[in-house]
């Protein structure tokens, strides 16, 4: 005599298709985590006490020596070209007693910037917001010399740079991204993200 077995469920092809369907997708979901965070570059916060701006760069920049007034000046050691991508910037006070228009601001900076470097060519005006604020994103190209020591081999680049102008009540900022025009594209990523990490007091 035989004793009575339990038969032991079996799993059904459906549900053989399911549990495959969801290993899949869950892999799918721990790979797409995984590649996010490998594209997220540590970032160095910076925040300027006069002006009470903040941004934030790439961890690997380097940051450069600040001048009086100046907020941020950094580059990029990783771009291919003898002129390195970059970003400075200032702040200055609006006269309350002599306010300036957003249009005359960007008169005189591009009236500035045309008699400070070499072959200034203006491309675009462009309103836009930054940080909430409003701002002028002026762009423009003009050649340097990256390196101007005799019996160095380096030509002269052609720089692509936008100008970030950017008003609030009591002070304006102007932001500027440059980099060899060759290199421009590249280095936008990078632009973008330090653009959208400012704050503004």
């Amino acid at each position: 005599m035989t004793a009575n077995t339990v038969p032991r469920p079996r799993i059904s092809q459906d549900t053989r298709g399911d549990l495959l369907v969801f290993t899949v997708v869950a892999m799918m979901l721990i790979a797409g985590w995984v590649y996010k965070n490998s594209l997220q570059v540590p970032a160095l916060p910076i925040a300027d006490a006069d002006s009470g701006m903040s941004l934030s760069l790439p961890a690997h920049w380097q940051r450069d020596p600040l001048a009086t007034g100046v907020i941020v000046s950094a580059s990029d050691p990783r771009s291919a070209s003898s002129y390195k991508a970059g970003v400075s910037g200032y702040s200055r006070q609006i006269d309350p007693q002599n306010p300036l228009s957003a249009d005359q601001l960007v008169d005189r900076r591009v009236n500035e910037q045309g008699g400070a470097v070499l072959a200034y060519q203006l491309i675009s005006i462009t309103p836009t917001k930054v940080a909430g604020a409003d701002a002028r994103a002026v762009e423009y190209a003009f050649v340097d010399r990256p390196i101007d020591q005799p019996f160095r081999a380096a030509l002269p680049v052609v720089v692509h740079a936008v100008d970030y102008i950017i008003f609030t009540p009591s002070q304006y900022f102007v932001i500027t991204f440059s980099a060899d025009q060759a290199e421009f594209q590249n280095e936008q990523e990078q632009f973008q993200r330090i653009l959208k990490s400012i704050r503004l007091p």
